[in-house]
């Protein structure tokens, strides 16, 4: 949470468009955009204060990535092409979003941040299983259990077909 100070300094400026600062200079931010961001699928994020939502002149949800859209970023970001095993890591990586969504499992994330970090890892080690436990598995429970649970349900059932 942010200081009172820092809230109602910006309250003023989204009211008034300036603040004064303690020496009685007027600081200017008319020509000024702000933005603000929180994400309601973490647990430490939430709804904006009402007295700021008020304030706002345009509010513009994010709308999820396609899978398209991932693998495209996935492949500028990172460099990494191979377009079965980037379907494999997306659809993976979509299904355990979905699952802790699901079951209301709040002590951990699954998103683009966790694919991008996976593909870097699988990378740099080149073991796919492992490079999950690290880059996904690991922030998406905290629970040892719970993270097997995900490999032998979402990436396991993957390397029983290929072999």
């Amino acid at each position: 949470k942010a200081h009172p100070d820092v809230f109602n300094i910006l309250l003023q400026v989204l009211d008034d468009g300036h603040i004064t600062d303690s020496q009685g200079h007027k600081i200017d931010f008319k020509n000024t955009i702000i933005i603000m961001t929180t994400n309601l699928d973490y647990v430490g994020c939430g709804n904006f204060n009402q007295s700021v939502l008020s304030r706002m002149s345009l509010i513009q949800p994010k709308q999820e990535l396609t899978e398209e859209e991932m693998k495209q970023r996935i492949t500028a970001r990172t460099g990494y092409a191979d377009e079965n095993v980037l379907r494999f890591m997306i659809s993976v990586v979509k299904k355990i979003h979905a699952y802790l969504k699901e079951e209301d499992l709040q002590d951990g994330v699954c998103g683009y941040r966790e694919l991008e970090n996976w593909v870097l890892t699988f990378r740099a080690i080149k073991d796919i299983r492992r490079a999950a436990q690290i880059a996904v598995l690991s922030k998406a429970a905290m629970d040892p259990e719970e993270q097997e649970h995900l490999m032998k349900t979402y990436i396991e059932p993957y390397y029983s077909k290929q072999e």
